[in-house]
């Protein structure tokens, strides 16, 4: 026995007194308090500065060794900020509709600009000598160092998001109504393409060549630069972050299904990571060899190329609300709802594993169906009393307010919930190809060249079935039925020359489902039985959903997108009669709720009232002449009362705004006898 003995005591001596293995920790250096919640944040590349911005109208700027250099009190919210690549100078976009630029040492006024809205995105060139600007008035500007306006292009809908390419090359924008568009030096709109919701995130690579936009029709994109969509990955959740390595040779995305992806160029999904909560921000670091993710459940995480986990910054104090990193890792901010924003000038690093994923993956498209209604609202919605709600799966209210203040058009903290219109596809413009530098070196191919019709729906096919198998396997949220996601045509081939990457097992913890989380918490407010029925039509248990927003109305019973979203419920198990009920009381709140008009004459299309339908019909495409689905519903109910020449006419007209469709094409084929 003595020998068993003397190894158990030795053994408890080297776990007491040796030291073991631990991971790596990263504490703050020191703190300041703002008046109000950070909603964005910047540092200088070499970590030395930072600046943040808050909803106090205040931008503050600081030095990492410890020092607020200056803050200037604006004329409303603060919600974009960027320093300078040289750190120079300070950009900032307002609420009282300027774009303000200061002197980084000083904070002297270097110039303005006034818009005619909100200024929410900012985006410096890589050399700093341009400044691209995008606001709530749906204008997109680019700005010299001197602040003399280069060009101003306008568009259909609040500008959301900006990336500015090398030398002002390009600007690439994303817009309320799902628009991304790519305007070059001269401004001149070189395209456009249709994604199915808000585009609130995007991102170019070095010259533009590549560009990638996240959009709450819970996909990623990837698009070239004369606008041919490369590919489209469907996440099953709103995409609300996304950026692009330099080259365009990988993509890193941030969903609400509290994933994060990397992918490379050719769509191979080189690695994906399961959080704890909503991903509201993603981006590259040193030289695109590390990417941070930072979602809502108060981390932000550095990872390697493989996926692994190098770093980890809990939040300290109160919920994250907005971070930024040093592009060489030496520094951080942290600001959290307690109106604290941590410094750091230490990023302690852990190479331990932690990656889940698998290899390529399907783009996810969506069913053709006779008769197209709209999708419920996306739900990105604070809590009523303003603070970041205290479960893991719940959208804290500062990363999602800079969002909501977006899509809502800037007024306060509302939030626009519903399906953007329909519009066209992309035309394929006639400008010539341009040389994408020694970084993006690939072949695009022939300037929209798409594959042939049977490779085409082989393709389709075949991505269809993946997408069942890895329902199943990953057991994801069924999509609610949306509109007019069909005939984006089949995905450019661009062949990567590295192997695809094959990933670890998945981590241990698993992220519980989001009805889960708001089941911790009793609904109180309006907001929050509305996102218990939001979630709730996402798992399509709609009767409960029914009773969840009429719970919602009780409380506030002028919310035009909660009444929607109770018509789309209805319309989901059948009682027509009372959706058409629900849209006209949304429709009478918002008159000019295009989806409200759209599923309303999709419901008095099942109760055989085609005349009314078309009527409905008609006001939607007043408010939108370019709601393909719109014209292709109208269609239908004229067909069903036997108006063959008008119905032929309203089928053409679907086809011409989206050539692709095969759903519109076999309608047309019925006139055709």
């Amino acid at each position: 026995m003595k020998p068993v003995i003397l190894l158990f005591w030795s053994m408890l001596f080297i776990l007491l007194v040796l030291p073991l293995p631990a991971a790596a920790e990263t504490s703050p250096a020191w703190s300041f308090h703002t008046g109000n919640d950070v909603i964005c944040a910047d540092m200088a590349p070499d970590g030395r500065y930072g600046v943040v911005g808050s909803l106090d109208d205040m931008v503050t700027v600081f030095a990492t060794e410890g020092t607020i250099l200056w803050n200037k009190q604006l004329g409303g919210d603060v919600f974009a900020v960027a320093l300078s690549p040289d750190s120079e100078s300070v950009a900032v976009g307002s609420a009282d509709n300027t774009i303000s630029v200061f002197s980084r040492s000083d904070g002297t006024l270097s110039w303005s600009a006034t818009n005619g809205d909100d200024v929410v995105s900012l985006s410096y060139s890589e050399e700093g000598d341009y400044l691209g600007v995008g606001s709530l008035d749906n204008t997109v500007s680019l700005y010299d160092r001197s602040g003399t306006r280069l060009w101003s292009v306008q568009g259909d809908s609040d500008v959301l998001a900006v990336s500015t390419t090398a030398n002002g090359g390009y600007v690439a924008a994303g817009f309320r109504d799902g628009t991304v568009m790519l305007i070059d030096n001269l401004g001149q709109q070189r395209w456009t393409y249709q994604t199915g919701d808000a585009v609130v995130s995007i991102a170019a690579s070095r010259y533009g060549g590549y560009i990638t936009a996240g959009s709450l029709d819970n996909a990623v994109y990837l698009i070239d630069r004369n606008g041919g969509l490369i590919w489209k990955y469907n996440t099953g959740s709103d995409v609300l972050s996304v950026a692009i390595s330099r080259d365009g040779d990988r993509i890193a995305a941030g969903s609400t299904n509290a994933q994060i992806y990397l992918f490379n160029r050719d769509k191979t999904l080189t690695w994906k990571y399961a959080t704890a909560g909503e991903v509201f921000l993603v981006g590259f670091l040193a030289g695109d060899t590390r990417i941070h993710a930072g979602s809502t459940d108060n981390t932000v995480l550095v990872f390697d190329d493989a996926g692994r986990v190098i770093s980890t910054i809990p939040a300290p104090g109160g919920s994250l609300t907005y971070y930024a990193l040093a592009d060489d890792l030496s520094a951080a901010v942290i600001s959290t709802s307690d109106v604290v924003s941590s410094v750091y000038t230490h990023i302690a690093i852990d190479g331990a594993p932690a990656v889940a994923g698998t290899a390529a993956l399907p783009t996810v498209t969506q069913a053709p169906s006779p008769v197209q209604t709209s999708a419920p609202a996306t739900e990105i919605t604070p809590s009523a009393d303003g603070t970041p709600a205290a479960d893991a799966g719940e959208f804290p209210v500062v990363p999602a307010a800079l969002i909501l203040l977006i899509i809502a058009g800037g007024a306060g903290y509302a939030l626009t919930r519903k399906k953007g219109p329909e519009a066209a596809p992309p035309e394929r413009p006639a400008f010539l190809e341009v040389n994408l530098g020694d970084d993006e070196e690939e072949e695009l191919g022939e300037e929209g060249e798409l594959k042939e019709a049977q490779e085409a729906e082989e393709e389709e096919a075949e991505e269809e079935e993946a997408e069942e198998e890895e329902a199943e396997e990953e057991g994801e949220v069924k999509e609610a039925q949306q509109a007019g996601k069909e005939g984006e045509g089949a995905a450019v081939e661009v062949v990567h020359e590295e192997p695809a990457f094959t990933s670890p097992a998945p981590p241990a913890a698993a992220v519980k489902p989001e009805i889960e989380v708001i089941a911790r918490k009793e609904p109180s407010t309006a907001e929050d039985w509305y996102n218990l029925g939001r979630k709730l039509s996402r798992e399509e248990r709609f009767g409960e959903a029914i009773e969840a927003y009429d719970s919602a109305l009780a409380l506030d019973d002028a919310d035009a997108d909660t009444w929607y979203n109770k018509g789309y419920a209805l319309d989901s198990i059948g009682r027509f009669e009372e959706a058409v009920t629900a849209y006209d009381r949304s429709i009478a709140i918002n008159p000019n709720d295009i989806d409200s008009w759209n599923n309303r004459g999709t419901a008095l299309m099942e109760l055989q009232r085609y005349e009314e339908a078309i009527g409905s019909f008609y006001k939607a495409l007043k408010i939108n002449p370019r709601f393909a689905v719109g014209w292709d519903n109208k269609g239908t109910a004229l067909l069903a009362l036997g108006r063959i020449d008008e119905a032929r006419e309203c089928f053409e007209k679907a086809l011409g705004l989206d050539p692709k469709n095969d759903t519109f094409r076999a309608h047309k084929h019925l006139t055709d006898v």
